[in-house]
């Protein structure tokens, strides 16, 4: 949709307002409400499940504090984050994204190999921290550029090797190699451990 309706609406930041300036064109008034009322109610079930569903985990966590403090706590929380904005929400959450999802990515195919290495804490460990030090960084740099502030000094020199040395680094997938490279010779040392204590 957004790509088809730049000539009617123009360029639009977010999804948001092309979304809205669609159903206004095409439905009028009504088309408006109507798109307000279901996104009302997916935002207000999502919503829904993901306090009560923090606030049952972190009073587990602190079970000092009640379930009911911690819904309270969440809900002013999210809404006093809801009103930076959508655009704003997205920038500052992209530094973050850049760190967490390659780790989220390396721990799901982890556990998808964990039967060929046996479940061993060693690939799991190593594989984490190879990814961690190049996560790490990308999510400094994209967070220096969403602040619009120069790349600390220390880091100059890590994004500089990293440049030279991780292939595919450019697209965000500098992680990519590392993690694969360590799972295969960790796996192949885990199997070879266990080979060793079965003769034994």
């Amino acid at each position: 949709m957004g790509a088809t309706s730049v000539s009617t609406y123009g360029i639009f930041i977010t999804g948001g307002p092309v979304l809205s300036s669609a159903a206004s064109h095409y439905f009028g008034m009504l088309g408006t409400v109507l798109l307000a009322i279901i996104i009302t109610l997916a935002c207000l079930t999502t919503s829904i499940g993901l306090t009560t569903a923090c606030a049952e985990y972190f009073q587990q966590l602190f079970p000092k504090f009640s379930y009911k403090q911690f819904v309270v706590f969440f809900s002013v929380l999210t809404f006093g984050i809801a009103n930076f904005g959508l655009t704003n929400i997205i920038n500052y959450s992209i530094p973050v994204l850049m760190f967490l999802y390659p780790l989220a990515i390396v721990l799901m195919l982890l556990a998808f190999l964990s039967p060929i290495f046996k479940d061993k804490r060693l690939v799991y460990v190593s594989a984490t921290i190879v990814t961690f030090l190049v996560s790490a960084i990308d999510g400094l740099k994209t967070l220096c550029g969403t602040l619009g502030i120069d790349y600390f000094s220390w880091m100059v020199p890590i994004i500089s090797f990293y440049e030279n040395v991780l292939p595919l680094y450019e697209q965000g997938l500098g992680w990519l190699l590392p993690a694969i490279i360590v799972i295969l010779i960790t796996g192949i040392v885990a199997r070879f451990q266990k080979l060793n204590t079965v003769q034994a």
